[in-house]
Parts: structure tokens; sequence; C-alpha cells
């Protein structure tokens, strides 16, 4: 999460599109992705599941985190191999 905000304010800058409601936003987002996690482990437990829910909503939290990552340094210049712009350029403008 922090590389994300930090490659996201960058290119906020960049693009000379910083604003603080929008970050401040995007911070809000971060926590509640927090607290989703947190409530499946609390939904694990309870149900005893071992983990499960709580490892798939990590997995999906952190292919989204990587998908707004590449999507942050592409926005930056950062040139990203063509192999991964394939994968992913049905969900993001690389």
């Amino acid at each position: 999460m922090a590389v994300d905000i930090v490659t996201g304010v960058l290119g906020a800058v960049k693009e000379k599109r910083l604003r603080s409601r929008t970050a401040w936003w995007g911070y809000a987002r971060k926590i509640g992705v927090l607290s989703a996690i947190i409530l499946t482990n609390v939904i694990d437990i309870i149900l005893g599941i071992n983990g499960a829910l709580a490892l798939m909503t990590v997995l999906f939290y952190l292919g989204n985190e990587g998908v707004s990552i590449l999507e942050n340094l592409s926005q930056l210049g950062v040139k990203v191999p063509s192999f991964i712009k394939d994968r992913f350029s049905f969900f993001i403008n690389i």
C-alpha cells in the first residue's frame, strides 16, 4: 500500500493534478481495505475455516494494489514489459 501511495502521489505531481481531497479519499479507501481484511480474519476465526477467507481477501487486494502500482509506474514513464502490458491491458490503460 505504501508503494501504491508513493507512486500515486508522484504520478499526480507529474501530471499536475495533486489534490488533497482526492488523496484523502484514497487514504480512506486504504483504511477500508485494511478494515475488510481484519473483518474477514474475524469471520474466519468465528467460522473456523483456518484463514481461507482472509487469504482470498488478502490475495484479491494484493492483486488490486499490484495493478494500481503498474498503472502509476506507467504514468510516471517507467517502461512496463510487453508481456505484463498484454496481461493487464484489459484492466488498466498502460
